[in-house]
């Protein structure tokens, strides 16, 4: 059995091969008896758009487009182009404390403006061009 595939509800590693679902290989966990597939508590589960238009915004989204330029390159809504970004940088693991990399390693990096929505009392701006820009930087091994 592949060690990778541990289920995602218990973390279990005992598991069978139950059919197929949209041509993802489902899996039965042996211990607490649920299904599961490769995708599940992945970024784009349950979501009606598919993993490539959700790879586009991703790839726009690091390239430090905004949120409007984003949701136009893809045709998709203004408020789901706000929703996938915060369910991406939420879904992100930040870590303070040096981790090694090996092997090839992808580095790229981008910042976005300080954003202050949804605060009841923002600070006083006289210049919304001198926010904060706030850098991320991100490594895939």
């Amino acid at each position: 059995m592949n060690d990778s595939i541990s289920c995602p509800h218990c973390s279990s590693n005992l598991y069978i091969k139950h059919g197929h679902y949209k041509n993802n290989q489902r899996y039965k966990c042996r211990s607490c008896l649920k299904t599961y597939t490769s995708g599940t508590n992945s970024i784009w589960s349950k979501s009606k758009k598919s993993h490539i238009l959700w790879l586009e915004y991703f790839k726009l989204m690091s390239s430090g487009l905004s949120i409007r330029e984003c949701a136009s390159k893809l045709n998709i809504c203004i408020d789901t182009s706000f929703r996938w970004r915060h369910k991406i940088l939420n879904k992100a693991e930040i870590q303070n404390s040096p981790y090694n990399l090996h092997g090839r390693v992808l580095i790229k990096h981008t910042y976005f403006k300080e954003n202050f929505k949804g605060q009841k009392t923002p600070p006083v701006l006289k210049n919304l061009n001198k926010r904060d820009k706030i850098y991320v930087l991100l490594a895939i091994n």
